[in-house]
């Protein structure tokens, strides 16, 4: 009679997922050290829900109007604001961690909040499919997030919000025996959504019948006096302050140059943090070039390549490791692997230090 773990292997091999992909990704993920090279992607378009734009647009504006209808039953612009803020949350995504330990994330609207999205983004954006698309409670802590980076106190609050959230999980950790055993002190930016503009996120609503202005003044800001690039500069004030943090997160909106210097200048300088640029298989050869080469010049920029093949980055001169949190959920039960304390992206680690270029099977 075959072992389980035979079987298992079996069953993945029938489903069509690529058998020499097993053993590397269970011996990186036990070592917790994934080490350079390429694994074999296992996933296709085929195989992936695609999104339904309009119908998420239409949810997305809809959340937009409910909110700014509650906010006008509230007399107090002072006490609007204090909503908005007290509302603002971090996440803690299942991809983030399971079990023993766990990152936290930061969340935006998808595409209102995504200026240098593409056509795969359009496709098959994660973050504008499901319960994201389909259940208000995502969609309104998400916009809520958003009016938040509006106001002035949001640097402030946000540093208060994460060093809550750090005592919350260490606590966790010290019940269970774990405090100092893995790095906790990680922030994800954006696990939807992404560095944004004033100008794109007023034109984005008001494509699709939102004013950001009414929005704006609602909770007593003038939008006008707002530099464009706030956001980034916000985030940048909360990285500097917060050292012992690892920020990180993934962007698209290296495609905005003005948006781009931005971060470059604000950002990029902190040690504490890293950028992948986000590139796909729907740009075109000349742009994968630039993020590229914009990776070269920082140590602390990396390439995050999806639904790309890592044999087809040659041509770029880009060696990259796959995924290996995705390929084991896309094997589900076709791969045995131990149990493990931690799982997700705390047991890999690569992103947040920056460690090299990954290959993201499209999910």
């Amino acid at each position: 009679m075959p072992s389980k773990s035979t079987s298992r292997k079996k069953n993945a091999e029938q489903r069509g997922l690529v058998g020499e992909a097993i053993a590397p990704v269970r011996i990186k993920l036990r070592a917790g050290d994934v080490r350079l090279g390429d694994l074999a992607d296992v996933t296709s378009s085929e195989s992936v829900e695609r999104v339904n734009l309009e119908r998420f647009a239409r949810n997305l504006a809809d959340t937009y109007r409910e909110i700014v209808d509650e906010l006008r039953q509230i007399g107090d612009v002072e006490e609007r604001r204090k909503l908005i803020l007290e509302k603002m949350n971090l996440s803690k995504p299942s991809k983030l961690g399971k079990g023993g330990t766990y990152w936290y994330s930061w969340a935006l609207p998808a595409f209102a909040a995504c200026p240098g999205y593409s056509g795969l983004c359009e496709a098959y954006c994660y973050a504008a499919k499901g319960r994201y698309a389909v259940f208000r409670d995502p969609m309104r802590l998400r916009v809520r997030n958003l009016l938040a980076a509006l106001l002035p106190e949001f640097p402030e609050k946000m540093r208060e919000l994460i060093s809550e959230r750090l005592a919350e999980l260490e606590r966790e950790l010290e019940k269970k025996g774990l405090l100092g055993k893995y790095p906790h002190k990680v922030i994800r930016l954006h696990d939807s959504g992404d560095f944004f503009s004033i100008s794109w996120l007023r034109d984005w609503l008001r494509r699709h019948g939102v004013d950001l202005r009414e929005i704006a003044e609602l909770l007593g800001v003038d939008i006008d006096s707002l530099p464009d690039d706030k956001y980034v500069r916000d985030w940048a004030e909360v990285v500097r302050s917060m050292p012992d943090v690892q920020f990180y997160t993934y962007t698209r909106a290296w495609r905005d140059d003005k948006l781009m210097r931005s971060i470059e200048e604000h950002l990029l300088p902190n040690k504490n943090f890293t950028l992948y640029l986000s590139v796909d298989k729907t740009m075109p050869p000349d742009e994968i070039r630039k993020a590229v080469e914009l990776a070269s010049r920082y140590e602390n920029v990396k390439l995050a390549l999806t639904g790309m093949n890592p044999e087809n980055l040659k041509q770029y001169g880009v060696k990259a490791a796959t995924c290996p949190d995705i390929v084991l959920t896309k094997m589900r039960k076709g791969v045995a692997t131990e149990q493990r304390e931690i799982s997700g992206c705390p047991a890999c680690r690569i992103c947040p230090y920056h460690k090299t270029h990954v290959v993201f099977p499209l999910h």
